[in-house]
């Protein structure tokens, strides 16, 4: 009888479950999707309790269809979209479904007064190697403690997504290492959390979980739970980790110095590094595994494409706007497009909004929707530029997550970077990186790595065309010029109150 592994991905659009056998194969998989509510300006919110109905109303029916013994399901790993902030009571009970989400901005006014307060100096920056962004579950929990006190004073443990889950499984409130990462209060040398962050932002520390090893068991399924999902109790869980960092396990992320692009919601380009890359430009966090990411994120990349689909051509499918797309030449015709429709992280402002620049009486569907790919492409681009003046010589970027499905935006991305995109086979990549967890922490393997580079497939490369390369160049260095004008203007228009 197969041992299986049992992989939980809370994404920002759709939650999956998967039973993955130790060859890495998905024997059976369940998916549901659910929503980011905005009930006002600048929030991003989602109810805990829901998360956690559809993966007890799922996983009972995965397991009945997949025609298994629950015997056999020995390990469960979970990963989740990151930097929430989720308070659990001292009771166990959870405090709040309106959750603030990674691209919830109501912090901003936190945020910018801390930067120009005494308490932000460099030695801080030093022991995070991040910058202060409307993103850090610190500053989530800060705002809370302004803003909503009774909900601050009761809470027990702030959890993030996966580890809110890990706790319905388990009973135990952790956080893992990636996560703690985001968090603007783990020192990243020690991987601790760290005194000076906390006394800086004004939060109480004892609110914190304990953190963990991505890779490491955490406990077992309660009794209670095991019911409910109609395993065994006492099946071993892992910490888990963010949905990046379960994607890139399995996407050819495995040795130092690789370079991946997941687009998918948000959208994030990774480099694999040993130690963090500090430039104030781009965000580090810990790895699933040994190690760090150094990265640039954008938080509407898929959700500006999904955006432009629903309100401006609803009778549209995905394949029809790319096949507009297709038939439009290189640079959109000086049509530039700005993702920005949930502000912006560390290259920018939060304040920044989505544009097309450039329109005229000549431009259709299919050159917006091209100067949309273009523009997430330029924007990637940027952080790209940035890692290679630090000094690492890009050779490839491995590609995945919705945008990596069709020809058209692979191709743009290569051309863009100037360097081959290649796809991979697996397409359900942060379900299979989370059941890997699992498996490492129930001991099916010991080294999470080298079981993911055996499961590494490329599918396609895409080569960067010649002829394309000078359009490209020009206008991506109108592209950043552009941007940098407009910064002024966008911090005004957010300081405006209505």
């Amino acid at each position: 009888m197969d041992n299986l592994m049992l992989g939980i991905d809370v994404g920002t659009q759709s939650i999956r479950i998967a039973l993955v056998n130790e060859n890495g194969n998905v024997i059976g998989m369940r998916q549901r999707t659910h929503f980011i509510e905005t009930p006002k300006a600048n929030w991003a919110v989602q109810d805990p309790d829901s998360w956690w109905n559809i993966i007890k109303e799922e996983c009972p029916k995965l397991i009945e269809e997949s025609n298994v013994k629950k015997e056999q399901i020995i390990s469960i790993g979970v990963d989740g979209h990151m930097h929430a902030a989720v308070p659990v009571g001292y009771d166990g009970k959870l405090l709040s479904n309106e959750v603030q989400l990674y691209c919830d901005k109501r912090n901003s006014k936190i945020v910018d007064d801390f930067v120009v307060s005494d308490a932000w100096n460099e030695k801080l920056y030093n022991q995070t190697a991040n910058f202060p962004i409307t993103n850090w579950i610190a500053f989530k929990m800060k705002w809370i403690k302004e803003n909503q006190p009774e909900v601050y004073e009761k809470t027990w443990k702030f959890l993030t997504t996966k580890d809110y889950i890990n706790f319905c499984l388990t009973g135990n409130a952790v956080i893992d290492v990636s996560e703690a990462s985001g968090t603007f209060l783990m020192n990243c040398d020690t991987c601790k959390w760290s005194d000076e962050l906390i006394n800086a932002i004004g939060i109480d520390k004892e609110k914190l979980p304990t953190i963990y090893e991505s890779y490491e068991c955490i406990g077992t399924v309660t009794e209670e739970t095991a019911q409910v999902l109609g395993i065994n109790p006492g099946v071993s869980v892992a910490a888990g980790c963010g949905d990046t960092m379960a994607n890139l396990m399995v996407t050819g992320v495995t040795e130092y110095g690789v370079l991946a692009d997941i687009t998918g919601t948000g959208s994030t380009i990774c480099l694999y590094t040993e130690t963090p890359v500090k430039d104030k430009r781009l965000m580090n966090l810990r790895y699933s595994a040994k190690g760090w990411l150094a990265f640039g994120c954008l938080d509407s990349s898929g959700a500006a494409y999904r955006w432009f689909k629903d309100t401006v051509s609803e009778n549209e499918t995905y394949e029809s706007l790319n096949v507009l797309a297709e038939k439009t030449e290189a640079g959109a015709e000086k049509l530039f497009f700005y993702p920005y429709l949930a502000g912006e992280r560390t290259l920018g402002s939060v304040h920044s909004r989505g544009m097309f620049i450039g329109l005229s009486t000549r431009h259709t569907k299919g050159h917006m929707v091209r100067a949309i790919q273009e523009g997430i492409a330029f924007e990637h681009k940027r952080a790209l530029e940035i890692m290679e003046d630090a000094g690492f010589n890009i050779e490839c970027v491995y590609h995945s997550g919705g945008a990596a499905k069709g020809d058209l935006w692979n191709q743009i991305k290569a051309d863009i970077y100037d360097t081959e995109v290649r796809t991979i086979e697996e397409s359900e990549s942060a379900v299979l990186g989370a059941a890997l967890l699992g498996g490492n922490a129930a001991g099916l393997f010991d080294d999470i790595l080298k079981k993911a580079k055996e499961l590494l497939r490329v599918k396609k490369a895409y080569v960067p065309k010649e002829s394309r390369q000078q359009v490209y160049k020009q206008h991506f260095e109108i592209y950043k010029e552009m941007h940098d004008v407009l910064q002024p203007s966008f911090i005004k228009l957010g300081n405006i109150d209505n």
